[in-house]
């Protein structure tokens, strides 16, 4: 069948990639065939209005299933860097269960609850941490909802699943006028960084996270990918 992969940025699923061999039909694109299924991936960009646009441009490929991915941050306690949040409201109930028991069985931590989806990224841990307590969700990203209401009545089955890349407590770097849309480094720079003596941490946190989260996503995908 046809299985559509859709991430904000380039940053989020390099090593699934790797993992799914998937090789570059475009830029934004990513396309192999694996099995008996025939699987694109495509780069949105950061924010709503990129998420949407690109869920829309998956009509015309007629997919049977779009699995919506990339990272998320934790607004729970329990819920770990590295480990996987499933937002089961928006998903058909029968790919998440399968991925549920592809977790089990790759032994990754899955939670299954809601996604908040955020106007903006939030950086510090006081911001989560409340809009954890206020909105009951258990992680927080930012393009989950356009997907979701764009594609809902397609036709398409929809699969949200993400990796943790930082946690309920994590200040983050403000990465915004660092990375570019499409998650790489943006030239020239990398110095802004290297003068920030005060957010050095918070980067050095934040690339542990997110190959931890990286790696989760990659052994994810491949799993529920080769057995569904």
């Amino acid at each position: 069948m046809k299985i559509g992969l859709l991430s904000a940025t380039l940053w989020e699923v390099r090593p699934a990639l790797r993992s799914l061999g998937l090789l570059p039909s475009t830029p934004r694109v990513f396309e192999r065939e694996i099995g008996e299924h025939s699987v694109s991936l495509r780069l949105s960009g950061m924010g709503q209005e990129r998420a949407k646009r690109a869920a829309l441009s998956f009509i015309g490929a007629s997919p049977r299933l779009l699995i919506a991915t990339g990272f998320c941050g934790s607004l729970k306690e329990n819920v770990k860097v590295g480990d996987l949040v499933l937002d089961k409201g928006k998903s058909d109930a029968r790919y998440a269960d399968t991925l549920v028991q592809a977790a089990r069985k790759l032994e990754i931590p899955c939670h299954v609850g809601a996604f908040y989806t955020s106007q903006h990224l939030l950086t510090r841990a006081i911001e989560k941490q409340r809009l954890g307590d206020k909105s009951g969700a258990l992680a927080v990203e930012m393009e989950s909802q356009p997907i979701f209401e764009a594609l809902r009545r397609r036709g398409i089955s929809l699969l949200f699943v993400r990796s943790v890349s930082d946690g309920v407590h994590q200040n983050l770097p403000d990465v915004s006028d660092i990375l570019g849309e499409n998650g790489q480094l943006r030239s020239g720079l990398l110095s802004k960084i290297l003068f920030k003596p005060s957010q050095w941490a918070n980067f050095i946190h934040l690339g542990i996270g997110s190959r931890k989260a990286g790696a989760s996503l990659a052994r994810i995908l491949k799993e529920f990918i080769d057995h569904v």
